[in-house]
């Protein structure tokens, strides 16, 4: 199953214009999938002291992260689709890592705090982001925790694997989304 996690609240985002054209694919092809809205689900990315309490025993008492972390279990490639706000995740998709990803659900740890992935059912992922910047910019910066810090760290200590992992990014985020039908067309292609 694929299983797109969508990260941006206003359906007249380049993001939302992804996300219809890739699930357009999906049901074309007729794929198995499913959305993970974390807007339109009212996803609360707030993590409580009970949740951490909660955390550390690699349980959860909302439904939503439960619903999620099932959703995850089926899943055999996952597309990420979010914008890049102040060199980073957005707030909602840090928390749906942050109360998401449990121990002893998508991880384990050994007694020196070293992580095994759980997740290796999930064999290929690609990661779609946007931003005022460009990829290279980010890199530069060293600030593009998408690539060093999901891609290169978090992807692998849920044991996702690393090898199948492509990120895609459109910097032109300011421009008319008419610019961006080429940019579109060309992602559709690789998913």
């Amino acid at each position: 199953m694929k299983t797109i996690v969508y990260a941006h609240p206003y359906e007249g985002s380049l993001n939302h214009a992804l996300l219809n054209e890739i699930t357009g694919k999906f049901k074309e092809n007729q794929d198995d999938y499913q959305v993970l809205n974390l807007y339109a689900d009212s996803f609360n990315p707030v993590l409580s002291s009970q949740d951490l309490y909660n955390y550390n025993q690699g349980i959860s008492t909302d439904p939503l992260v439960e619903k999620y972390q099932a959703a995850l279990a089926k899943t055999d490639e996952l597309i990420l689709i979010f914008p890049i706000w102040w060199y980073g995740l957005p707030a909602m998709l840090k928390g749906f890592l942050d109360r998401v990803m449990l121990p002893n659900v998508s991880y384990d740890s050994d007694d020196n705090g070293l992580l095994t992935g759980k997740l290796t059912n999930i064999k290929r992922a690609t990661v779609l982001t946007t931003a005022g910047l460009s990829k290279q910019h980010f890199q530069q910066l060293n600030a593009a925790n998408v690539e060093s810090t999901l891609i290169n760290v978090i992807f692998k200590d849920l044991g996702i694997g690393h090898q199948s992992i492509r990120w895609f990014h459109y910097d032109t985020i300011h421009h008319d989304h008419a610019d961006s039908s080429s940019y579109l067309e060309s992602i559709i292609d690789k998913i």
